[in-house]
């Protein structure tokens, strides 16, 4: 009897369990629109304070090397480019690329994503020879 209760238990809890994980990815893609929309404003001070809570959240919930942390450091570092702050850019950069190769891997079509994206942003600032090793 036992056996027979169990089960439907542990599958109630298991979809259960799911569900919070896609309402979890929902709100972080919220927070991604509310970034961009943030930028596309003007207001970059607003956006490094949403940048940083989207962060400490995907952090603590998916842990230190996630898809969103990739995410984080493209967008932080077209903020530090808007902002005029080149040291933190480069550093954005380099961070994006390594935890992109952590997190999928090197010859993965998200990898060659964050790579076209980071080129994008290199060519921006005028460092075309770095832009034209990433694309190579």
């Amino acid at each position: 009897m036992k056996s027979s209760f169990l089960k439907p238990t542990l599958l109630i809890l298991l979809f259960l369990y799911s569900f919070s994980q896609h309402s979890y990815a929902q709100n972080w893609d919220k927070m991604l629109l509310k970034i961009n929309s943030t930028y596309e404003t003007g207001d970059y001070i607003k956006t490094k304070k949403y940048l940083a809570k989207l962060k400490k959240k995907t952090s603590k919930k998916l842990g230190k090397e996630n898809k969103y942390v990739v995410e984080f450091y493209i967008l932080s570092a077209r903020n530090n480019l808007a902002q005029g702050m080149l040291a933190d850019f480069t550093s954005d950069i380099d961070k994006a690329l390594a935890m992109s190769i952590k997190v999928f891997t090197e010859n993965s079509e998200d990898h060659v994503n964050y790579m076209n994206r980071a080129s994008a942003l290199l060519i921006l600032n005028g460092d075309i020879l770095k832009a034209f090793n990433l694309a190579a």
